[in-house]
């Protein structure tokens, strides 16, 4: 597979070329659907698959896919582009980290960290990128982040995982639908509408079998994108939902009763921060902001 030394024998302009495609996602995109530079890029994909030894794509329907071979050249070949242009930049010049996880994760974790990250170097950026867990994982494996915090349970032990804290939820139910309007009258309802994620993830399924063993049933009336929506929701509607702490913060005591945990489902989730160990050969930053964010994420407890 390519190295640093093998990058340095291989022709810049195809090794741009190959950035470009992965970037646009496939050659016609690249090409901006010029025919003479597609017939182009076709050609210098296959004399850098030949200079290789392996195939760099695979296509699925009319979209390209990188192969193994083909992720490792792309976040190679980013890292020592980015490397480069540091080299080359005039000096003061700005420096992103790109920090990829899950919408709760980066709003209600990342974000408060941001200008402590960033204090003491003027000359670094943050650049916050919502994915879902998996994809946050394969972001960061592709080159389109430098910096993943993900759950610990979704990686494995490595030099380049860091432990970093825990985010965790809770439930909030408006008043209106609880028995006294307390947190107690929980126990007597038999149904409660509820407001949650789309998609079937592990904070639903937690909430479907904590509703099973407690004896009532979840009416699902709103299913939305993400927790801002999520929260927002509730200044409209008389509903129940999970929610970060944080975010529960930000609703009226006098309108929603906050069911914490234990008492709630198994809603704590342990972070971890996690980059590429050889992206961070050629931008030393990358391991010193991963570090310092899951330091500050563990000081915090993961949270606000």
């Amino acid at each position: 597979m390519a190295d640093v030394a093998t990058l340095t024998g291989l022709s810049m302009e195809r090794l741009r070329a190959f950035c470009a495609i992965v970037e646009a996602g496939t050659m016609v995109a690249a090409a901006k659907s010029d025919p003479t530079k597609q017939s182009q890029l076709s050609r210098q994909m296959k004399e850098l698959e030949l200079a290789i030894g392996a195939k760099l794509f695979r296509k699925v329907g009319k979209s390209l896919e990188l192969t193994d071979a083909g992720r490792k050249l792309a976040l190679t070949a980013r890292a020592f582009f980015r490397s480069l242009s540091d080299i080359t930049s005039s000096p003061g010049k700005t420096e992103i980290i790109r920090i990829g996880g899950t919408e709760s994760v980066l709003r209600w974790s990342v974000l408060p960290r941001v200008a402590e990250i960033t204090t003491g170097n003027e000359q670094l950026a943050l650049e916050l990128r919502t994915f879902k867990t998996e994809e946050t994982l394969q972001a960061l494996r592709d080159g389109v982040i430098d910096v993943g915090v993900v759950r610990s349970d979704a990686v494995g032990e490595a030099e380049n995982v860091i432990e970093a804290g825990v985010l965790e939820y809770c439930m909030v139910v408006s008043r209106r639908i609880l028995p006294g309007k307390s947190a107690a009258g929980l126990q007597l309802l038999k149904t409660i509408p509820f407001a949650v994620l789309s998609g079937d993830g592990q904070l639903v399924k937690h909430l479907h079998k904590f509703a099973r063993d407690a004896g009532w049933e979840m009416d699902i009336c709103l299913r939305v994108e993400n927790f801002t929506l999520l929260l927002d929701s509730l200044a409209y509607m008389d509903l129940a939902a999970v929610l970060p702490l944080q975010a529960a913060d930000q609703l009226s005591k006098e309108r929603y009763a906050i069911i914490p945990p234990p008492q709630g489902p198994d809603l704590k989730r342990r972070l971890a921060v996690v980059f590429d160990h050889k992206t961070a050969e050629f931008r030393p930053v990358i391991k010193k902001a991963a570090q310092k964010l899951a330091r500050r994420l563990v000081e915090s407890g993961g949270s606000a």
